[in-house]
């Protein structure tokens, strides 16, 4: 045999305590085995395998004892010998087969014309169909389809409005979360987005992402009148009110 399966996860369960130099042994006397597809001599063992050195040829004589089993005619490894058996077999199979010319050949599968012979062609009477048919696309075809036509129903991104400021859904929104000081947020994120040429879809929506993840840096920074960052929501209200006037300049001074 110039070839056999090697079944690594029966091998490493049933080797794993061996040592380096006692697994090259077994692996050797394996190679030795099927190359001759026979037992082992008894006195051969380790001169078949290259063994010379007295730590190499005391590793043979455990690993013969604990993988293989001693008969008359030599050393048998028992699943050596059932590889064999199944090879041997296969052999004679084939040279069974190839006795009778090979494998029998496949008759060529008849096919029917699908269109009519030439001569006979039908000339189209009416206009063929403008609409792809999405049936002959392939799949990345209709998705890149499919992603053309979700870019075309999202809304537009736009540039910073002239007069952004804070709308009733933005001050509904920070009040029930407890956000404070929405001028001075407003202030910073207009700042940025003109300084950066930000553009959105929903500048509401961007200036609440922008209070949530504090671009400012006021949330962890004590508030006005020594509070924390967060506070009640009429405190709040109240508070915003006067800050907003006073920064529309109506004379009225911001709680401080």
């Amino acid at each position: 045999m110039n070839f056999y399966k090697r079944h690594v996860g029966d091998y490493l369960r049933d080797t794993a305590h061996l040592s380096l130099l006692e697994h090259g042994i077994y692996t050797r006397l394996l190679d030795v085995y099927y190359t001759r597809e026979c037992a082992i001599p008894e006195d051969q063992a380790a001169r078949l395998i290259g063994a010379r050195s007295k730590d190499e040829r005391e590793a043979v004589e455990r690993v013969l004892e604990e993988f293989f089993t001693l008969q008359s005619h030599g050393w048998v490894q028992s699943r050596c010998e059932r590889e064999i058996e199944v090879a041997s077999a296969k052999a004679e199979r084939n040279r069974e087969v190839g006795k009778l010319g090979g494998r029998p050949r496949t008759k060529p599968e008849k096919r029917e014309p699908t269109g009519n012979p030439d001569g006979f062609q039908k000339v189209a009477t009416e206009n063929p169909s403008q609409t792809p048919d999405t049936r002959l696309q392939k799949p990345e075809q209709a998705e890149q389809k499919e992603s053309r036509a979700r870019r075309a129903r999202a809304p537009s991104k736009t540039p910073l409005p002239d007069g952004f400021g804070i709308s009733d859904r933005v001050q509904a929104w920070a009040g029930e979360r407890g956000y404070a000081r929405l001028p001075e947020h407003l202030d910073h994120f207009v700042s940025k987005a003109k300084a950066r040429g930000y553009v959105y879809a929903d500048w509401d929506e961007a200036l609440m992402g922008a209070i949530r993840d504090d671009w400012a840096g006021l949330q962890s920074t004590p508030s006005h009148g020594g509070r924390g960052a967060r506070e009640s929501v009429s405190d709040f209200n109240r508070r915003s009110t006067e800050e907003a006037l006073a920064l529309l300049g109506n004379g009225r001074t911001v709680d401080a």
